[in-house]
């Protein structure tokens, strides 16, 4: 299995207490995941939901994949998955709550992360971050070569 790729979080995280996996399959099926954020405030799996409502289809998708997420975790660090469906940039600065699932903006997402309640200390982050490293596969996006011809003939202009 391929180990899913540490990134810095979002600029104005602190990369020491944040980890983030872009793009890796959902746990158990071929789904894909779009982001998991792991900080003091928890382990954050989020689903891309560009026009989304409170309504939206994608909310039992966004609770299943928290779930699929939190099965590959110890028992004690469970409860502090959270599933999260990111609105458009459009969309202002809006959050609601579907349940258990937060629909927000990615401002707003960024700052229930930042400023949520700490429920994970330092070395908690490090333990699920291990965990994550070994259970979460990236999904790699193949991109064709551009021909060499085309290229030098889009080159010349």
């Amino acid at each position: 299995m391929t180990r899913g790729r540490i990134v810095p979080a979002a600029s104005s995280l602190p990369g020491s207490h944040w980890r983030r996996y872009v793009g890796v399959r959902r746990p158990g099926s071929d789904g894909r995941i779009d982001e998991v954020v792991v900080g003091p405030s928890g382990v954050h799996v989020v689903l891309e939901c560009p026009g989304g409502t409170v309504g939206d289809p994608l909310v039992p998708t966004a609770s299943e994949a928290a779930e699929a997420v939190a099965d590959v975790l110890p028992e004690r660090y469970r409860g502090r998955v959270r599933p999260e469906l990111r609105l458009a940039e459009d969309a202002g600065d809006v959050a609601t709550w579907h349940g258990s699932v937060l629909l927000a903006s990615p401002r707003a997402l960024e700052h229930t992360w930042r400023y949520g309640p700490r429920v994970l200390s330092t070395s908690e982050i490090a333990e699920v971050s291990r965990w994550l490293d070994r259970r979460l596969e990236l999904i790699v996006e193949v991109v064709p070569p551009v021909q060499r011809r085309r290229w030098l003939r889009l080159r010349r202009g």
